[in-house]
């Protein structure tokens, strides 16, 4: 959440080669000023539109946090949530 999506996107059209499907982590959620669930919900629309017109669907969206922010106290959840990804991508079912 510390650089611009647009900027970030910029890396993934120099990738010659994707799975057809992919699991995003959103991290730094703390960062995200103002509506926090209506922000996240357009940062995934435009990550979901990205790689829809590649042809690759995302499985899962992981949202994390990197910084400790002062009176942001989901701070446990968010970090929790990196234990969940991992055990989700790497554990087959």
């Amino acid at each position: 959440m510390d650089r611009k999506l647009e900027r970030q996107f910029e890396f993934f059209n120099d990738v010659r080669f994707f799975p057809d499907h992919i699991h995003v982590c959103i991290n730094k959620i703390d960062l995200l000023e103002g509506d926090r669930d209506k922000g996240l919900e357009d940062i995934k629309s435009k990550i979901t539109n990205f790689f829809k017109q590649r042809k690759i669907t995302v499985s899962d969206y992981f949202i994390t946090c990197g910084e400790t922010v002062s009176n942001f106290e989901e701070v446990e959840e968010y970090n929790n949530h990196v234990a969940e990804m991992i055990l989700e991508i790497t554990i087959p079912r």
